[in-house]
């Protein structure tokens, strides 16, 4: 029931202006803001990369395993296997990355967004004068 009393009050005083505004000083202006709407979108983007062939990689590094576990055996009986298979892996994997590394195109795809600007209706002021004082009174518009 309030509502409807404010709305009632809104209309007698844009009522009483409009009356008014042959005699008195009558203006209504609408109000606009920026709004910024942002659309999602997909796009494929290719480039050429350097691309290590992992069979080669794990290959290498497995047999560079076996042979620094051998050589570590022969130069420390007592506890060479595992620093030498540890040492022998990554050297055969170092290799491997050096000898088996090509240039390939590679493609991904990637979510880009769009922004688009528009000026979208805020609310409407309306100022009119009345026994000598000057009132303002914000609204917004039926649509």
């Amino acid at each position: 029931m309030r509502k409807h009393k404010i709305i009632g009050l809104i209309f007698g005083v844009l009522f009483a202006a409009s009356a008014l505004a042959a005699t008195n000083g009558f203006s209504i202006k609408d109000h606009y803001h920026e709004v910024v709407y942002l659309e999602p979108y997909s796009i494929e983007v290719c480039e050429q990369q350097r691309v290590t062939n992992q069979d080669d990689l794990i290959n290498n590094a497995f047999w560079g395993a076996i042979f620094g576990a051998v050589v570590g055996d022969v130069i420390d009986e007592d506890g060479g296997k595992v620093p030498g298979a540890v040492i022998g892996a990554a050297i055969g994997a170092k290799e491997a990355e050096n000898n088996s590394t090509t240039t390939a195109m590679v493609c991904k795809t990637e979510t880009r967004k769009k922004s688009t600007t528009v000026n979208e209706y805020s609310h409407s002021t309306i100022t009119f004068e009345y026994d000598g004082v000057m009132y303002e009174l914000d609204f917004i518009k039926r649509q």
